[in-house]
């Protein structure tokens, strides 16, 4: 592990922080290598709960789960007075909505520590980017069905629908056209930038965030 290959200590005395953990895969891959403090962090409470299950009916029970984003975590860490000696993740990074404010929370910490993030979503590969583009516009535009393996705090409503929400709800003021309008051009924000949007509409008539991908998009509630 990369996040391991130059330590010159016993592995039990290593502390590690899976990040955006998920199924729990890589803290408990962790475990098994012997790592001795593992910390499992999500921001979903779903997957907290299913990483929770998961340890204990493999015999790799998660000691430290910490539910929320990496304020939280940071928080979390600070209280314990732990320091960590890496933080890991795995398909995430692409997912973090303000990678500035992510980094300088993590560079608030006391000690210095590896960071390893990998990711599947390589920019670089077209195969990759077409299978990413189309699930992105099916996500924005495309209200989805409940399947077994949803998690509850993610919604199903197209995305465009969720931030035509958020708008009618903060302006009601606005007429239909100008929510439509807003909805497209806050496409990529989550519901507190996309309200500060609305209020510069408001004194503006006009808004001065640009979006920098042609089908890139987020939750418009977490993010």
């Amino acid at each position: 592990m990369l996040a391991t290959e130059e330590i010159q200590y016993p592995l039990r005395d290593f502390v590690l922080v899976d990040y955006g953990g998920g199924s729990g895969l890589l803290s408990f891959l962790a475990l098994e290598a012997g790592i001795g403090t593992v910390i499992y962090n999500d921001i979903y409470d779903v997957s907290c709960e299913d990483a929770r299950k998961l340890g204990q009916a493999l015999h790799l029970p998660l000691s430290r789960i910490v539910c929320g984003d990496v304020d939280e975590l940071v928080s979390y860490l600070r209280k314990e007075k732990i320091n960590v000696n890496a933080i890991v993740s795995y398909d995430v990074i692409e997912h973090i909505y303000d990678i500035k404010h992510h980094f300088e929370t993590l560079g608030s910490l006391p000690r210095t520590f590896v960071v390893v993030y990998a990711s599947s979503a390589n920019s670089k590969n077209p195969l990759i980017v077409r299978r990413l583009r189309k699930k992105q516009i099916e996500a924005e535009y495309i209200t989805r069905e409940r399947t077994w393996g949803h998690k509850e705090r993610d919604t199903l409503e197209a995305y465009f629908t969720v931030r035509k929400k958020i708008i009618a709800a903060y302006a009601p003021e606005l007429s239909p056209a100008e929510i439509e309008h807003l909805a497209r051009a806050t496409r990529g924000l989550r519901q507190g930038d996309i309200e500060k949007c609305v209020d510069e509409y408001r004194q503006r008539g006009t808004i001065s965030y640009q979006i920098a991908d042609p089908t890139n998009t987020c939750r418009p509630i977490y993010g």
